[in-house]
């Protein structure tokens, strides 16, 4: 069945008709807006804005009602009190949307571009670049438009914008996180643009969606798949020499568990910060870490230390390079370094 055969063309052609109309009205509610505020209706009505009276008039919620009042800004000329008209900031945007063929997205994006051209842009470079973004904004989804918009600003301002003084003085990269109930980690980070085209480059070859069956589609979702790549991306900086010692030991995941554990998948392990393991993830980690045996007494009492070994011996691992040439998960393509040695059997 082609789409030409079914109802395909005549709902496109529905939708476009009835989205031509919402937007022409979109637009006609604007003016309204832009008159509200002309009028000084929400003053006369008492209240302190006009956003709030739109807000308990027509309920709708503050931000958007606070949105309806820029977009109204922004789209239509102000007349002062001795009759000296102002044009609107966006005089070609507007009869775009009059005629319905953009959207009110389409005004924020190019709102916000205009917001950031330099200062000492001039007014004729400003109503060419309105005009250019109006005209792209009727071939292009307010997210193309976004990077378009995007790209006008890095051409005229090539060096970049002057930092703040309060970037100068404080640090450009935060991370906060807090470990949930089930010792789970939840954060927000907030990096510089260098460190976030490292860090996106790698999510995205690390998170690229995988079967492990041939012909199906991952079952994963993006943010899933981007989960696990973060946490490859934390594995893999931890088996790199060049992260700084902890107490004079180099940075690791110290994991504590009775020999039954290990052996048998009885127990439950302890990592340091007290979090417990379950046995199985603990044979997992067991299978390529060093094991150092701890023998105490019934009131848990060292009475001796052995020395660290190895469960995987380098020579086992060099053979499993040469045998796999990598990650031997089906469908997985990691390269031999950012492996790890595990028994088919933990």
């Amino acid at each position: 069945m082609s789409f030409e055969t079914t109802r395909g063309p005549e709902l496109v052609a529905a939708l476009a008709e009835v989205t031509v109309e919402i937007r022409r009205l979109q637009a006609r509610s604007l003016d309204i807006v832009a008159e509200m505020e002309q009028e000084q209706v929400a003053k006369a009505a008492g209240y302190s804005s006009l956003a709030a009276f739109l807000r308990d008039t027509f309920h709708v919620s503050q931000r958007a009602a606070r949105r309806m009042v820029t977009q109204a800004q922004q789209l239509t000329p102000t007349v002062t009190p001795t009759g000296h008209e102002t044009p609107a900031p966006l005089p070609t945007l507007r009869e775009a949307l009059r005629e319905g063929a953009v959207d009110v997205d389409h005004v924020d994006v190019v709102a916000e571009v205009l917001k950031n051209l330099p200062d000492d842009a001039r007014l004729e470079d400003r109503e060419l670049i309105e005009t250019t973004l109006a005209e792209q904004a009727r071939e292009l989804s307010p997210d193309a438009l976004r990077k378009f918009g995007q790209q006008v600003l890095d051409r005229i301002n090539q060096d970049g914008r002057e930092p703040e003084p309060t970037e100068l003085a404080e640090p450009t990269n935060t991370l906060r996180y807090r470990r949930t109930h089930n010792n789970r980690l939840v954060a927000t980070l907030d990096i510089d643009s260098e460190a976030a085209e490292e860090f996106e480059g790698l999510l995205i070859a690390l998170g690229a969606p995988q079967s492990p069956i041939p012909g199906v589609p991952d079952p994963r979702s993006q943010a899933e798949r981007y989960g696990d790549a973060f946490t490859d991306i934390v594995h893999l900086a931890a088996k790199t020499n060049d992260v700084p010692s902890q107490g004079g030991s180099k940075a690791m995941v110290s994991i504590t568990l009775d020999i039954n554990t290990l052996l048998e998948g009885t127990g439950i392990a302890t990592f340091d910060s007290g979090a417990p393991l379950c046995p199985e993830a603990a044979r997992r980690h067991a299978c390529d870490a060093d094991v150092i045996p701890i023998v105490l007494n019934g009131e848990s009492v060292p009475l001796d230390l052995g020395r660290k070994h190895r469960l995987v011996k380098p020579h086992q691992r060099r053979a499993l390079i040469a045998r796999d040439r990598g990650c031997a998960f089906p469908s997985c393509h990691l390269p031999p370094r950012w492996t790890d040695a595990h028994h088919v059997i933990h």
